[in-house]
């Protein structure tokens, strides 16, 4: 090859390097500095540093004690939430293509009625709440299957969806709770009751059978509430046995489609009359109500707390260990078997 066959050589393999360079630099933290205004996908510059919106390859943080509200349709690589940060999803679709995580005490993301957020993990970590107020939550991990966990001090919340749209063949966890998972609805006013609402944790398309859900977390901590007058209805299988908390309030029902078993643990219906001081308004009774699968205890401990409480089995149940501690009314309304070794505590 000549010396000048060699300079062309060299000389396009620089500008080849040359021309890559800002394109691999391009993927950066794109932080808010925009305080309370909307975050709008219309090229700002002015409310991000560096002074670049955030797209398919960049990275969100918010890191600020602000009110944001999603005032568009948006997709990044990934969203980063601290500081006390309050994020709405409104009425628009944000899709994140990485992983979504919380930290820090007050931070909050709210996944709106008609709203939704899809990504491919989600970490809650202690201080973060996600909380759907009727919005869509889908975890799609293209490359293998997502995780939703839920890790010490953090909260996951609300009424709306949480769909997984990975379809395991094999035992695979997609949720993990190590913090807290309630179901929720609030009020008009903090006088006002809450609305009947669902909280909904399903495939959004064909059911792996591999599918599962691990409502306790790995060192059985984890908290499961169903507040006033909602439900908690979860269409995969336990990972393992229950043995952390699930407490059912007036009017609520915890419903889970496949069979499990409770061996520690406590399930704590606490669902009597409550005399509220004026104008709080007083709490009627209400039945609580477990449903779906058959449950086994085979341990741990289930109460009814008030004299006037009330729990209600529609679903099998087979009490062979552990204590039923009865200060109330118990309902059968399916087959039941009490064995011998059990303690039903009248």
């Amino acid at each position: 090859m000549s010396q000048s066959r060699r300079f062309v050589v060299v000389r396009r393999a620089l500008f080849a390097g040359f021309v890559c360079l800002p394109l691999t630099l391009s993927a950066l933290d794109r932080t808010w500095i925009g305080g309370n205004v909307d975050w709008i996908d219309n090229g700002s510059t002015a409310n991000w540093s560096p002074a670049d919106e955030p797209d398919t390859d960049d990275t969100a943080i918010f890191n600020t004690a602000n009110s944001v509200n999603l005032g568009s349709d948006n997709a990044i690589l990934a969203l980063t939430l601290s500081g006390g940060i309050d994020l709405f999803t409104g009425k628009f679709s944000l899709a994140v293509d990485g992983l979504v995580q919380l930290s820090g005490a007050g931070t909050n993301l709210f996944i709106e009625d008609s709203g939704n957020v899809n990504a491919d993990n989600l970490t809650i970590n202690s201080g973060g709440t996600v909380e759907l107020t009727g919005g869509l939550l889908t975890l799609n991990e293209e490359s293998g299957t997502s995780l939703l966990d839920l890790n010490t001090g953090g909260t996951l919340s609300g009424h709306g969806t949480v769909a997984f749209s990975d379809t395991p063949v094999l035992a695979t966890t997609l949720l993990s709770n190590d913090g807290t998972l309630t179901a929720l609805s609030r009020g008009l006013t903090i006088l006002s009751p809450p609305p009947a609402g669902t909280l909904v944790i399903r495939n959004s398309g064909v059911v792996g059978i591999g599918s599962r859900v691990d409502l306790d977390g790995t060192g059985t901590a984890g908290v499961v509430n169903v507040n006033r007058n909602q439900t908690l209805d979860i269409n995969f299988p336990l990972s393992d046995n229950f043995a952390g908390t699930l407490n059912l309030f007036q009017t609520a029902t915890f419903d889970l489609s496949n069979a499990w078993t409770l061996d520690g643990g406590t399930i704590t219906v606490d669902n009597g009359f409550i005399d509220n001081l004026f104008p709080i308004p007083d709490i009627p009774a209400g039945v609580s109500t477990i449903a779906g699968g058959a449950l086994t205890q085979s341990g741990g401990t289930v109460q009814v707390v008030d004299a006037d409480g009330t729990l209600q089995f529609s679903a099998p149940f087979t009490l062979n260990g552990g204590n039923l501690v009865n200060n109330g009314l118990v309902i059968f309304n399916a087959n039941a078997t009490l064995a011998a070794a059990a303690n039903f505590i009248m």
